[in-house]
Parts: structure tokens; sequence; C-alpha cells
């Protein structure tokens, strides 16, 4: 996905689509304009598109009605990736028994 202010490419998000996930690998962006907030409209983006009915009906046969969307890594010491959470319905992986948890009730019980 391209992301443009006139004629000026402002961002880009680099993504794959796989049977099951849409998995987000990187977004990149002209840190001048971070106020417009096109990271978060980027993953908006691709949250609709795991969503819509064009891609269930594509992926109808391998999946149960919705693709999930992999935001990628998060680590809690750093800033940057702070925004996942503003997403509802968000789990983390635990790296130590592969279980997915609800990110907000993981970060609570770590504290």
């Amino acid at each position: 996905m391209k992301y443009y202010l006139g004629n000026k490419l402002i961002a880009c998000q680099i993504y794959d689509i796989l049977p099951d996930a849409i998995y987000c690998h990187y977004f990149l962006r002209d840190r001048q304009y971070d106020s417009l907030g096109v990271g978060i409209l980027s993953k908006l983006c691709l949250c609709h598109l795991a969503r819509s009915s064009y891609t269930t009906a594509f992926f109808s046969l391998m999946l149960r009605n919705q693709l999930y969307l992999y935001l990628g890594e998060y680590v809690a010491n750093e800033p940057k990736y702070q925004f996942k959470l503003q997403f509802q319905g968000s789990q983390l992986q635990c790296p130590h028994t592969g279980h997915w948890v609800n990110a907000n009730s993981a970060l609570i019980e770590a504290i």
C-alpha cells in the first residue's frame, strides 16, 4: 500500500496475504507527516481487507469467514510499538507456552 499527499509519497506498508492471515512486515514513512496518523490508517485499511467479503470468499475453503491480521512483533519497552495495543482484541503470543492471550490482560499481569 502506498500513501500520497498530493504527488509526494509519504508512506508505504509492506504486507503479505497468507492462507489464514495478513502479515504486516514493514511500515515506511516520512516522519515529517507522523501527525497525520498514516500508520494507524494503514492498519485500519488492512483490518478492513481482512474482514472484507472479497478476501474471505477467496479464502473460504481454508478459513472460517475471516483472516487474522498479524501486526508483527511487540516490544513492551519501546514506545513506537505501543500503538498496537489500541486495536481492540489485540493478542500477544506467550513466548513460553505459544498460547495467544489478551494483550492488555497479559501486560497488566506482567506488571
